[in-house]
């Protein structure tokens, strides 16, 4: 029984690998930045983004940081690191997206750094691996 429900695990960890891995595989073409998307957008503009972004992270941060991580570490490190260590990195990273996102929602009236994401990719389903906290040193 105990050695079932380990297949059954695996075996939806793979499957949700499968799935997300075309959404993951395009790579961002353009350098990461973090420059506004205009210089001409105004606060309410650049509030309701981080607003929406919050959601967004708030929302899929775990859903979508799991199967990424995993997705980048198999491919720089080989499957068995990507699926030991990535999924608990991944885990990790998930936590901190969605506690990003509640912090971006709650204070998106304040421009705090000029409104910039406190994590890259900023959208919860942006290619590219997540980096938490990317201007720091």
């Amino acid at each position: 029984m105990e050695l079932r429900r380990r297949v059954i695990a695996v075996g939806l960890a793979l499957l949700l690998c499968r799935v997300a891995t075309p959404a993951l595989a395009a790579e961002p073409s353009a350098p990461k930045s973090h420059a506004p998307r205009t210089d001409e957008e105004g606060a309410g503009g650049k509030m309701f983004r981080k607003a929406v972004r919050g959601g967004q992270n708030l929302a899929f941060g775990l859903v979508t940081d799991v199967p990424r991580t995993v997705y980048y570490e198999s491919r720089d490190h080989g499957a068995l690191y990507g699926f030991t260590v990535g999924l608990f990195k991944g885990i990790g990273l998930g936590a901190i997206r969605t506690v990003v996102g509640g912090y971006e929602l709650l204070t998106f009236p304040i421009p705090a750094n000029d409104y910039e994401p406190v994590m890259l990719p900023a959208y919860p389903f942006e290619p590219g691996p997540t980096e938490a906290f990317p201007d720091t040193p």
